[in-house]
């Protein structure tokens, strides 16, 4: 069987060879089912890779350019749709990691030839652009249109949330809600060492993973919050970790005389972010825009008390009591205070672990790989 596939994330290019994490995870898995896979993919050329090779066999690469100008815009549309109808050649099923440009033509054109597509949906494009700046708000509606229609006719589709993407892009054909999130089996020692070592004390440890550089994550708010809090006699450090520049937020946290309070970490591997989370006493989601996001899950997982934002997918992971509105710094200054006494903190850490287990690794792939199969069938019998 040839399958098609194609998702929003860019290939790097370095001496022939093919690089990228996110797809080398999706490859693994759809390469279970197919002879070949066809990837139509954006990709740019490196001199040094900073992703996990692709693997070269049974794969045949399409690039397909970026659309992210105007100038471009009609040029670069025209010049995907061919390079997409001649992937298609050939094909018996096609799988579109949405919202992405190179998703929604393969999903338009596949629909035209009769050819079974499985749509996952991986994010909100109506949020990504409407947070994005006044361009994007002006782009938001079309984005959004779009990805209900391929949605809605979509005969197969799997949403990362178990309710908000569902909600927004509702679909007439079968769907499961499967997070994305890849988390190891966990450990009760992990609960065990973070509630014997709570104790009542002012200085508490908060962080967030996330872009530096990105507006929507949202860590301004934490360092107003912080700000707020200091003139009450608490003293909070903030720890961010994530790629991207670090001095816009360097420079605001300097305005608010935090300097000695923030602390900047970059990008770190898996097992470094796993000890910083087991380090932090409250982790904090404050982005305006969300799917289901993968961090907070994580630090779900290492037991630690968090909270977040009333946005996509994460109410779906904390209660009520600690979600607040994405501009509300005052709702979060009142979790944050309710969730200082030890006491609190250890509710907050069983529940979230206890919370995590539905998205360990293997149960998530036996419901994604079941569904997969699923689809596999309907396109042999159609």
């Amino acid at each position: 069987m040839r399958i098609l596939f194609t998702s929003p994330a860019t290939l790097q290019i370095c001496q022939g060879r093919y690089y990228n994490n996110s797809i080398a995870s999706a490859l693994q898995r759809y390469q279970r089912v197919a002879d070949e896979i066809i990837l139509v993919n954006h990709a740019k050329t490196v001199d040094s890779p900073t992703a996990s090779p692709l693997p070269a066999d049974h794969i045949r690469f399409f690039e397909i350019e970026k659309v992210n100008n105007l100038p471009r815009l009609l040029t670069a549309k025209r010049n995907n749709r061919a390079t997409i109808s001649r992937a298609l050649a050939g094909v018996d099923a096609c799988i579109c990691h949405v919202p992405s440009d190179g998703g929604y033509e393969v999903a338009r054109q596949a629909r035209r030839r009769g050819i079974p597509t499985l749509i996952v949906a991986i994010g909100c494009p109506w949020d990504a652009m409407w947070n994005y700046n006044w361009k994007g708000k002006l782009i938001a509606p079309f984005r959004w249109w779009t990805m209900r229609q391929i949605l809605r006719h979509a005969t197969h589709a799997i949403y990362v949330t178990r309710h908000f993407l569902q909600h927004r892009y509702p679909t007439h054909g079968r769907s499961l809600g499967c997070s994305d999130v890849d988390i190891p089996p966990l450990d009760d020692a992990v609960l065990a060492r973070r509630v014997s070592h709570l104790t009542d004390h002012a200085h508490l440890r908060l962080a967030t993973l996330g872009g530096l550089d990105v507006v929507y994550k949202g860590q301004r708010k934490v360092l107003r919050a912080m700000a707020r809090l200091r003139d009450e006699g608490f003293c909070l450090e903030y720890h961010v970790a994530g790629a991207g520049d670090p001095a816009t937020l360097q420079s605001f946290a300097h305005q608010l005389d935090l300097d000695s309070q923030f602390f900047v970490h970059g990008s770190m591997p898996h097992d470094e972010v796993f000890r910083l989370l087991d380090e932090t006493d409250i982790y904090v989601q404050p982005s305006d825009l969300e799917g289901l996001p993968r961090a907070l899950v994580e630090a779900m997982s290492r037991a630690c008390p968090a909270i977040g934002t009333r946005v996509g997918g994460i109410p779906e992971l904390l209660p009520s009591s600690c979600l607040f509105a994405k501009r509300d710094v005052r709702g979060l200054v009142s979790i944050l205070r309710r969730l200082l006494p030890a006491e609190a903190r250890r509710q907050a850490a069983e529940q979230n672990f206890h919370a995590a287990r539905s998205y360990e690794h293997a149960a998530l792939d036996q419901q994604f790989n079941d569904f997969l199969q699923e689809f596999i069938t309907f396109v042999k019998q159609s």
